[in-house]
């Protein structure tokens, strides 16, 4: 069960296309009553032996102090007979040597939140009082790096970033982190959200430069949908797996618990009902059977339902567009003709390069026992 901890309504950047509601008069934090109400009521709707995953999440963690931080994650642990793994999705705008010490002592992974090099960064995720942030960002999410801190990328992808791709993978080689590129949708105060044809399109070039660089990195959701294709395995992204409402949902300040970050539906309180009462409402059990619905009804018959699942519930207007519709199934029409050839084609080209280096480092050897 992946738990999203909608740490607090504050923000410290002023994001073009912000969806959250941040920056509001009376700032609202999660607390540590939240936190207790949350490991007493959890196991009652865990299977045996689930694993957890608490995910740090805003407004911007790192506004809470580390102090606050630590007092709450400490609480959060002591949830009995569940592996837990910590993660964090921060700006990285904040980060001190408190921070990242407390974030040692848990164990925390981080995604720093960087939308690709400084030129696209700074006209998206600008400060509050206008300035680019990109240069603080980046240097805090390499000395999480080189503290020991696992970090990992994600990438908001607009218009601006369309036809940048090679410039973005230079960056990324560069950065040598892992990454997540997450198209901007139709949410908040943006008018750069991409169409489908515009994200896959980003993709497939994406992938031919990874392709004609050799990049070796971590690259989702390039990474999965490659997996699924080649493998059959599931989507690991819940926007593309059916799971939303069944394994993983979101508490934020005053025990109100929802969906997740960008679908805005309130399930309720845990002041005011157990969360084994809202587990079993019509509405949260509405959303976990959406996509056993699509299956028998209008998705039926689509020919990469196995790599769709209906998407994600917050894009049910997208869903609904035929054109958006078409241009992920031409996407993964692609991925398993065209793109598994280009793939196929970089492999040979590898293993000859491997042999004939193999076969100079024998004809060396051999030179040598002469």
């Amino acid at each position: 069960m992946l738990v999203i901890l909608n740490s607090t309504n504050a923000c410290n950047l002023g994001c073009r296309y912000c969806s959250a509601k941040t920056n509001a008069s009376v700032r609202r934090d999660l607390s540590e009553d939240d936190c207790r109400h949350l490991v007493a009521q959890l196991p009652a709707i865990l299977k045996e032996d689930e694993p957890v995953t608490w995910l740090w999440h805003g407004g911007e963690p790192t506004l809470l102090s580390p102090e606050q931080f630590d007092a709450m994650q400490t609480i959060l642990s002591t949830l009995a007979d569940h592996l837990q793994r910590t993660l964090m999705q921060s700006n990285a705008y904040a980060v001190t040597k408190d921070w990242i010490n407390v974030l040692l002592k848990h164990d925390v992974s981080v995604g720093v939140s960087l939308d690709g090099p400084k030129e696209t960064h700074d006209a998206a995720r600008p400060a509050i009082n206008g300035s680019g942030t990109y240069d603080l960002a980046r240097a805090n999410a390499l000395a999480l790096r080189d503290a020991g801190i696992a970090v990992s990328l994600l990438c908001t992808l607009d218009k601006t970033h369309i036809g940048r791709e090679e410039m973005i993978l230079d960056w990324l080689i560069e950065m040598d982190m892992p990454i997540r590129f997450n198209p901007l949708s139709r949410f908040g105060r943006s008018s750069e959200s991409l169409s489908g044809a515009e994200y896959y399109s980003f993709l497939i070039d994406l992938f031919k430069g990874v392709l004609k660089k050799r990049y070796s990195g971590s690259i989702q959701p390039l990474e999965w949908m490659s997996r699924s294709v080649i493998f059959d395995e599931e989507a690991t992204e819940c926007a593309y797996n059916g799971q939303c409402g069944k394994t993983f949902f979101s508490i934020g300040p005053g025990a109100e618990i929802t969906p997740c970050g960008r679908l805005k539906k309130s399930f309720g309180n845990l002041r005011d009902s157990t969360l084994y009462e809202l587990w079993q409402s019509s509405e949260w059990s509405s959303l976990r059977e959406r996509s056993d619905r699509l299956a028998a009804g209008e998705c039926r018959s689509c020919e990469i339902w196995n790599f769709c699942k209906g998407g994600c519930p917050a894009d049910e207007d997208n869903r609904l567009e035929k054109a958006e519709c078409d241009a992920k199934r031409e996407f993964f029409a692609w991925l398993r003709t065209d793109g598994l050839e280009l793939y196929r084609k970089a492999l040979i080209e590898r293993k000859k390069e491997i042999r004939s280096a193999l076969e100079l480092l024998r004809a060396e050897k051999d030179r040598m026992l002469v």
